[in-house]
């Protein structure tokens, strides 16, 4: 951007007085402005160099100003408006993004209203609205601004729009125009009261060296340093410091760094005075700053860091410091040596990982950290800074030679030397920071000291004088503060909530940012009381879930229940050793002792303030239990639990199951569906069989980490490409997350690179380690035993540019080859009514895999949410949508997961990866974002609040689900699903144990209601008529049969003969209803014998859906399945023999032991197939310790498949084709085959509209209207009384007529699943009209069906409109030909691609272009004739 084009809309307001009357020349001043930010050092413009003090918002101003702003007062009855600032030009603004977050969500209340104004890095201003501050990044927004929110013309404009809409600004901008008095310059021109340090203040303290040169002159350490400026270096100058400092020329460690920019970033270690310059010349060229500092490397010093908060009033400043924190750098395992060198950069600051840790306060002498709080103090004093800062230094024991710095005093104790280096003035505000860390451990609350910085910036400003005395109170409704000496007050009769995070896996720090983030969000409610709770990490955790794990040994997995403070650290491991310091005496004193010194001296001033009502946060020790004792406890205080445990127990079931079995509510998925969920080969295998629904998953392979490690590399390789088809691999742990170990591996030396990491248990592979470039890619530890591998799902690059000379369509650059996106969605509802949040298109920022930081770290990553038009279409959406929704209900998920995927731009098809049951809950998730786009948004406390009833609701509703209860109500927050997936969720899997099983059903009462509403919908199914009426006849003949063989009607039937009869009769019922009811199962089970020995792909699928628990792998599953399915054969063919007994012999006739044989067979091989269904593997849980066999299994059926009518356009309101009399306007050889072949006819038509097997249909129609009158007719003829003879016949009869009814109940499926048009006419009942017409026209319906499904495709379900038959199509058949590297060949009606080395695809007459799959299979080219 140009100088000219800042200046000219700025000048637009040369004519506008400040508000204290005092003229000032604008141009100087907006010159003087631009002066000092980087965007403007390229241009030579002269800038007169005039002595102009710019009058700043203060004390003085004229009375009628006074007067005015106490009429506003009263006006608005004591509301202060605050306008929070963030954004800027630095590379830091997303840092400011999460500021402004946490200032808002901790500061807004009834007396103070919040709005949010955004800077971008070309110094466009906007007024934005709240829910855009919870994005992950700028970029989220920033290429949609214009449509987004309120710009404004120029900064002239938006100031004067502050001047006019708030009282007050809370600048959150880090680094340039943030720290460097930009803003603060902008805001004294006009006038306008804000929180923070003045511009001139501003503009020394952020220049490292100017401030290091002040810091020398007022008599403190400082350390040596070099300067070096617009690229004019002198090498030799450079080596005489090196020499002058006891350096090495070649090798001297030094740290380069930028003299003004923040938040460590561009600084770097460098080895002697070439490496120093070339870094020094990089920071230039990269458009950090132009004036870079060589530093000598403190070597052996301990970094710290201190908060100064300004309690004094009015102009007078007061500061006191807080307890120091000291910044320890841990190195873990062997690193190399220039990692020891390591720094606190900027990806140490702002991402939880191990190689940082905090200590509040300092491990150091008192002594020392009392001179520190001095030594800050007074610099805070000197340098003029206001309201609060943050400070930061090195304390150098005696140890470490300091002979070269400064000859100053002070900082020299005779521990050590204390060396100031950092003044940070607009300090980071995130929710853990430095700032929150310390004043929590002083008695502050977020709320406390935010709101207390915004009033002590108030009392600054005459105009804000009149809010001290009109403000009733300081913090929010919900806190209740007290004086030093006094307890803080418990609430009663609040709901107790028990927010657990930690963990032992490796996203256990993620865990950590999610509890805390959770925690606070909760409190803003009234009837809540939340208790953040450590699950403590073991020594040496896993990544690995351990299913042999005793029971007994999770049980004693320690918990620690939290105090505030305690929770705001950076780590796991710092939360645990920070419990453990609490509870030593000798620390804790220590830390007893600092603390009342630090708010006796904060008291000494903030007593003065009205405002202040006193602390909130008391001094209490942590609490430990083992985590059986503290689930008892939360049994006991009637608590939910909120589960933010990633990975490991919280993800896998094992937290799920204990706290079931105490009847304890939680939030987030059942038992199972967390099994099945953390491992993802099972969660393939759970969706394997949606392919025709449009949901794909990719083929797996799973390798041992020791099978890698002796497997020779290049074998390795190529036995995997070959087996997944493709060339370029992902590999991940097969039971971990957060990207974690995941990585794009595109030849034999990637996959050997990453087998070394794994040998050596690496923590960390370096950035651009592998042969495509990549960022840093965070390793489990210990390293995972099992991997998976996969093919590598190209998508095609999104460029968002915020630099851009065009408008939106530029800046938002996507090629869209492939077609194909990743995006990650949240679900939300209750089991069987998940609905699917709007999806986020997720950007890569480096590399090709999401990195931690990118996947949960504020400030870092880009989420498109919702995903814009020019990506995916408003239908495409849907359909997307509709699918994760099939997934959710297909998985039963329930309360909220995430869900990651490949989505096709253009059919909204749904490429699976992974499915996260406890999702991240950061600040910067994108569950976040995807609520706030919903219509009303969700703000993040009203989100977490609605996730905590759905999991209190699910306990409560667990009896009635698990007999069958209506679970599509759906809380009414929420929007209800799509009406595709409104549908009664499965019956739930029985929990583990007799004992939880007892206590669900224990604890609960019957709920009438449901059960009654239950009822009446199970009963409107027709197949469940069907039994209903055979069970009611089959008890009505064994009641009499009971009756009669122990003598209880012989007072009614007095004769033997008739006693006789009746016992036949019923006994020939009762034959005949058992085996009418085998006859109608055998042919299931003889295609399930077929599938069996066939054992293809989709063959097992639905074998495990059937036969298996949870439809997921179990070892040596074919054979079990044989016995069971054998087992049921035999009870079959044992009835059958039973029933010749008892049709081919009379009563007398009959040999008792044969019934007696075939009887007892009959019933234990039914009885013995589901026992063994129970206890054999098939019905047990594993977590896929994979065997021999389990490796050959492969997961064929989730290759995408390219389908010859996918991109015909959707029939949205299809018709019956033909009246229903229309049957002989088929052709005669149709209207033949309907009378004469229906039953083909009939099994055929549901097969092709997928409603199962032909055979099956065709064998189970035909048994339906011939069987009953075979049975009941052989029956007759052992009766010799004509009554009952003819009774059995009719009976007989009226079945087979009623076997009709078959046909029915299809005809009513298909008119449900393709939405086709209903008939009233009987009844006024659809479904009773169905039946009715094939009752009184069987062949008429019959072919009216053939006809409609003749005359759409069938494509995902839905019937779309037939494409044109091609002239080099032969009859109905459609064809896609493939031109390849073999002979050609032709994919007929299902359309799927089986060839693994397809070349090139043409389809012919298809005049829309179809999406690229991302293939498992290797497609080079796509070409439409």
């Amino acid at each position: 951007m140009s100088f000219s084009s800042i200046i000219a809309p700025l000048s637009s307001g040369l004519a506008v007085l400040p508000r204290s009357g005092n003229h000032v020349p604008h141009d100087l001043v907006l010159l003087r402005l631009a002066s000092h930010h980087s965007q403007f050092r390229h241009v030579s413009f002269p800038i007169a160099r005039v002595s102009v003090r710019v009058p700043r918002a203060s004390s003085v101003v004229v009375d009628d100003q006074v007067a005015e702003r106490n009429g506003e007062w009263k006006e608005k009855g004591g509301v202060l408006r605050v306008g929070v600032v963030c954004g800027g030009p630095s590379a830091e603004r997303g840092i400011s993004l999460n500021s402004a977050r946490s200032v808002i969500d901790h500061i807004q209340g009834d007396d103070l209203h919040v709005s949010c104004y955004y800077i971008d890095c070309d110094y466009n201003a906007y007024a934005i609205s709240s829910a855009q501050v919870y994005s992950n990044t700028p970029s989220d927004f920033d290429f949609k601004l214009e449509s987004l929110a309120q710009g404004f013309q120029s900064l002239s404009d938006f100031a004067e729009h502050l001047a006019a809409s708030v009282d007050i600004v809370f600048p959150v901008i880090h680094g340039q125009f943030g720290e460097d008095g930009g803003i603060q310059e902008l805001l004294e021109k006009y006038n306008i009261p804000f929180v923070g340090t003045g511009s001139s203040e501003c503009r020394q303290a952020f220049d490292k060296y100017n401030a290091s040169l002040e810091l020398s002159r007022q008599g403190f350490v400082t350390v040596p340093s070099y300067l070096v400026q617009n690229n004019e270096a002198n090498e030799y100058e450079l080596s005489e410091w090196f020499a002058r400092n006891q350096l090495d020329a070649n090798s001297g460690k030094v740290v380069v760094k930028p003299a003004r920019a923040g938040s460590s970033l561009g600084v770097k270690v460098a080895y002697g005075v070439d490496d120093s310059l070339k870094k020094a010349e990089a920071i230039i060229s990269e458009g950090i700053d132009n004036k870079v500092l060589i530093e000598v490397f403190l070597e052996g010093g301990s970094e710290f860091t201190a908060i100064v908060l300004d309690v004094g009033s009015g102009l007078d400043c007061q500061p006191v410091v807080l307890l120091p924190t000291e910044v320890e750098l841990q190195f873990h395992g062997e690193v190399d040596v220039r990692e020891k060198d390591a720094i606190f950069n900027y990806r140490r600051k702002y991402l939880p990982t191990q190689q940082v840790a905090y200590h509040t306060p300092p491990r150091f002498p008192i002594d020392v950290i009392e001179t520190i709080r001095e030594g800050a103090s007074l610099l805070f004093q000197q340098l003029g800074l206001r309201d609060f800062a943050r400070i930061d230094g090195w304390f150098l024991p005696n140890s470490v030679n300091v002979s070269s710095f400064s000859e100053s005093n002070f900082g020299r104790t005779k521990f050590g030397t204390i060396v100031f280096t950092d003044i940070n003035l607009i300090s980071g505000m995130e929710q853990t920071s430095f700032l929150f860390q310390q004043a929590s451990k002083v008695g502050f609350s977020h709320s406390n000291i935010l709101r207390g910085i915004i009033y002590r910036a108030c009392s600054r400003f005459l105009e804000l004088a009149s809010f001290k005395s009109v403000s009733s109170h300081l913090l929010p409704k919900r806190t209740k503060p007290s004086l030093l000496s006094e307890p803080l007050p418990k609430r009663e009769g609040a709901r107790k909530v028990f927010v657990i995070f930690g963990g032992d896996t490796s996203e256990r720090q993620v865990s950590l940012m999610s509890g805390t983030n959770v925690w606070l969000n909760l409190q803003a409610f009234d009837d809540l009381e939340v208790i953040p709770c450590l699950l403590a990490p073991t020594s040496g955790y896993s990544a690995i879930v351990d299913s042999n794990e005793k029971d007994a040994e999770v049980r004693s997995r320690t918990v620690w229940s939290l105090p505030y403070s305690l929770v705001l650290r950076h780590t796991t491991e710092e939360v645990l050793g920070a419990c453990i310091e609490a509870i030593e005496p000798a620390r804790a004193a220590l830390t007893s002792h600092l603390r009342n010194k630090v708010m006796k001296d904060l008291m000494e001033g903030l007593k003065a303030h009205s405002w202040f009502k006193g602390f909130d946060i008391s001094d209490e020790p942590p609490v430990r239990f083992s985590l059986e004792q503290w689930i008892k406890h939360a049994k006991e205080v009637q608590a939910t639990v909120f589960i933010a445990v990633h990975g490991g127990i919280g993800e896998d079931g094992r937290l799920q199951s204990l706290l079931e079995d105490e009847g304890v509510p939680y939030t987030g998925p059942g038992v199972i569906a967390s099994k099945t969920c953390m491992d993802k080969v099972a969660t393939s295998l759970s969706l394997s069989h949606l392919s025709k629904s449009g949901v794909l998953t990719i083929n797996k392979e799973v390798r041992r980490k020791e099978e890698l490690l002796r497997s020779p590399r290049l074998e390795m390789w190529h036995d995997l490409t070959t087996k997944l088809h493709c060339k370029t691999l992902c590999v991940k742990p097969a039971r971990d997350g957060c990207s974690t170990g995941v990585a794009r591996l595109c030849c034999a030396e990637d996959l050997a690179v990453y087998i070394d990491v794994l040998r050596e248990s690496l923590l960390r592979i370096p950035p651009n380690s592998l042969s495509k470039a990549h960022g840093t890619i965070e390793m489990p530890n210990p390293p995972p035993e099992l991997l998976i591998f996969e093919p590598f799902i190209e998508t095609d690059e999104i460029i968002i540019s915020s630099k851009s000379t065009d408008e939106y369509l530029h800046r938002l650059k996507w090629k869209g080859q492939s077609r194909w996106v990743e995006v990650t969605v949240g679900v939300i509802g209750k089991c069987g009514s998940m609905r699917s949040l709007s999806p986020s298109i997720t950007v890569k920022e480096s590399g090709d895999i999401l990195s931690l930081e990118e996947k949960f770290q504020g400030g870092t990553g880009i989420n498109l949410t919702p995903p814009p038009l020019s990506i995916i279409s408003d239908e495409a959406l849907t359909r997307c949508k509709q699918r994760i929704e099939l997934i959710a209900n297909t998985l039963q998920l329930e309360g909220f997961s995430r869900i990651d995927a490949f989505v096709n731009a253009d059919s909204g098809e749904v490429l699976i990866i992974e499915v996260n049951t406890v999702p991240g809950m950061t600040p910067s998730t994108v569950l976040i974002h995807q609520a706030l786009s919903e219509e009303p948004p969700m703000y993040p406390h009203k989100f977490f609040r609605t996730l905590l009833d759905l999991g209190s609701e699910s306990t409560d509703s667990v009896t009635s689900t698990m007999n069958g209860g209506d679970l599509t109500t759906v809380p009414d927050s929420l929007v209800s699903p799509s009406p595709k997936f409104l549908k009664i969720a499965d019956e739930r899997e029985e929990i583990s144990g007799f004992r939880g099983h007892f206590n669900r059903i224990a604890s609960h009462k019957v709920d009438w209601e449901t059960l009654k509403k239950c009822s009446k919908i199970w009963i409107k199914n027709p197949l469940n008529m069907a039994l209903l009426l055979w069970i009611t006849c089959v008890a009505i003949s064994g009641a009499i049969l009971f009756l009669v063989m122990t003598g209880m009607l012989n007072n009614v039937l007095t004769k033997k003969s008739e006693r006789d009869a009746w016992f036949e009769v019923s006994n020939q019922i009762i034959n005949a209803l058992f085996t009418l009811m085998s006859l109608y199962q055998h042919p299931k089970r003889f295609h399930h014998l077929v599938l069996l020995c066939r054992w293809k792909p989709k063959d097992v699928s639905m074998l495990r859906k059937i036969y298996s628990k949870n439809g997921t792998y179990k070892p040596h599953e074919r054979a079990h399945m044989l016995v069971v399915i054998v087992l049921l054969h035999v009870n079959c063919f044992a009835q059958y023999a039973l029933c010749g007994l008892n049709l081919g012999y009379k009563k007398f006739e009959r040999p008792n032991i044969g019934v007696v044989i075939c009887l007892v067979i009959a019933m234990a091989a039914q009885a013995i197939a589901g026992v063994y269904c129970i206890v054999s593997p098939l019905g047990k849980e594993y977590n896929f310790e994979f065997d021999e066999e389990a490796q050959d299994q492969k997961l064929t059926n989730g290759v995408p498949q390219l389908k010859s009518s996918s991109f015909i356009p959707l029939e949205n309101e299809p018709e019956w084709k033909g009246g229903l009399l229309d049957l002989t306007n088929d052709g005669v050889s149709m209207t033949n085959l309907y009378l004469l072949c229906g039953f083909c006819v009939f099994g055929y038509n549901m097969e092709r509209l997928g409603f199962g097997n032909m055979y099956v249909h065709i064998a189970t129609f035909f048994l339906f209207c011939t069987a009953p009158l075979l049975i009941f007719g052989l029956a007759a003829t052992h009766f010799d009384n004509v009554t009952i003879r003819e009774a059995l016949g009719v009976t007989g009869i009226v079945l087979c007529v009623f076997g009709l009814l078959y046909g029915g109940f299809w005809r009513i499926q298909m008119r449900k699943k393709f939405n086709l048009p209903s008939n009233r006419l009987c009844c006024g009942n659809p479904a009773v009209t169905d039946c009715a017409q094939w009752l009184c026209c069987c062949w008429c319906s019959l072919a009216q069906e053939f006809r409609t499904a003749n005359h759409y495709d069938m494509v995902d379900n839905k019937f779309r409109q037939r494409a044109a038959v091609s002239p080099l199509q032969d009859g109905d058949d459609r064809a896609i030909q493939l031109s390849i590297s073999s002979p050609s060949i032709l994919v007929g009606e299902e359309g799927c691609l089986q060839s693994p080395m397809v070349k090139d695809i043409v389809i012919i007459n298809n005049p829309m272009k179809p999406p690229v799959v991302p293939s498992t299979i290797q497609r080079e080219d796509i070409t439409i004739l």
